[in-house]
């Protein structure tokens, strides 16, 4: 029921390597008052005269389309009330929570799923992950070698199990499983980011060049490129990067921010300026937000005042 949902499983977790620093990727979901939560009244009328599990699942997922969380949240806990030993409601119940970051309780309702539905790739893939998202990797780990031994080729499980693996600082050990692993762009990001986390810069930026080289749009492998650019104190082109990776992903809060400090560092603050009003505008309480902008604007004044259009780039090495 949830299938669409698919690419979500992971992506609370997803580890996105900047200056060399991994970087828990935050998923916003808008937040609801459950009491206030309204559906198209096809769905709503049935549960006034007739309520059931079907109906509140039916709620739900279209809650979850919605990405309204909190209310899809409260409809499969109703259909859960209904019928306890409802696997479908475990499992719908645990990956609304997954998508709202409530990982504690997403696994507790995911491992329910599983005691119903054992040995479900569909169930133990988002389990691994709110495993992960707890930092319990070596759980974790063991739930996604549970689906490898079904499905060796499983490039979900393989992308969970190396992303925890190189969590854990077991480097080595992710490379050996990535370079066994089947061809696919998101585990050669894997790759690199343990080839960078290892010591080799190089070997790192040869696979995520050649996977923006193939795959232009791929807003994560050109923020990737420019993380290790960046460790190598290129960061004129690392800018160049994280420029384009916000083009093409413009709601991506880890990569604004990065490029907000690359900007800084580089000293076109008149640049920076317009993104880091954007990013407080949208994160009025963050302290990364709140500092950078009183350093950005402080510095803008400053150059403003000077005549400066531009001060010179700190970290300017190019290739």
């Amino acid at each position: 029921m949830f299938e669409y949902i698919v690419r979500r499983w992971l992506a609370p977790w997803i580890r996105q390597f900047a200056f060399a620093v991994l970087c828990v990727s935050r998923l916003t979901a808008t937040a609801q008052d459950a009491t206030t939560c309204k559906g198209p009244s096809s769905l709503e009328q049935p549960l006034a005269s007739h309520p059931s599990p079907g109906a509140y699942e039916a709620l739900g997922t279209w809650f979850a389309t919605q990405r309204q969380f909190s209310c899809a949240t409260a409809a499969f806990e109703s259909a859960l009330a209904l019928d306890p030993n409802s696997w479908q409601s475990h499992y719908d119940l645990g990956i609304a929570l997954l998508s709202s970051g409530k990982f504690s309780r997403a696994a507790e309702q995911l491992r329910a799923a599983s005691g119903l539905k054992p040995d479900s790739e569909q169930i133990l893939l988002p389990l691994g992950a709110a495993l992960s998202g707890l930092d319990k990797q070596d759980e974790a780990v063991n739930v996604f070698r549970s689906v490898l031994k079904t499905d060796p080729q499983s490039v979900k499980a393989i992308d969970g199990l190396t992303k925890a693996l190189i969590a854990e600082k077991r480097y080595n050990l992710a490379i050996e499983e990535l370079k066994k692993a089947p061809a696919d762009e998101v585990l050669q990001l894997n790759l690199a980011v343990a080839y960078l986390n290892n010591g080799n810069m190089d070997e790192a930026l040869r696979i995520v060049s050649e996977i923006v080289k193939e795959h232009p749009d791929y807003a994560q492998a050109q923020f990737n490129l420019g993380a290790v650019l960046s460790r190598q104190d290129r960061f004129n082109e690392a800018a160049q990067a994280f420029q384009e990776a916000l083009r093409l992903d413009p709601s991506n809060d880890v990569t604004q921010l990065t490029y907000v400090k690359t900007l800084e560092v580089l000293g076109q603050f008149e640049t920076a300026a317009p993104i880091i009003r954007d990013y407080v505008r949208r994160h009025p309480h963050d302290f990364d937000a709140l500092y950078f902008s009183g350093v950005i604007e402080k510095r803008t004044g400053e150059q403003r005042g000077s005549g400066e259009d531009s001060a010179p780039g700190r970290g300017h090495k190019s290739g």
